[in-house]
């Protein structure tokens, strides 16, 4: 990861949730944008299918 990324949350997926469910929480915004934003950050825990999240991944939340 870059030096300059900063988080601002750890994440614990529920069953069922998305990442924009997630991005929603944290960014109050569920576009596009802003999941990606936390699927490039956490892509090696997530896999090649971002719609595809495995409850209790823990994933980092990137700064906006």
């Amino acid at each position: 990861h870059p030096a300059a990324v900063k988080f601002i949350a750890d994440h614990t997926v529920a069953a069922g949730e998305t990442l924009s469910q997630i991005a929603l929480k944290y960014y109050k915004n569920s576009g596009r944008e802003f999941w990606m934003k936390i699927y490039e950050a956490n892509k090696p825990d997530i896999g090649e299918n971002p719609g595809m999240l495995k409850p209790g991944t823990v994933l980092k939340i990137p700064e906006m």
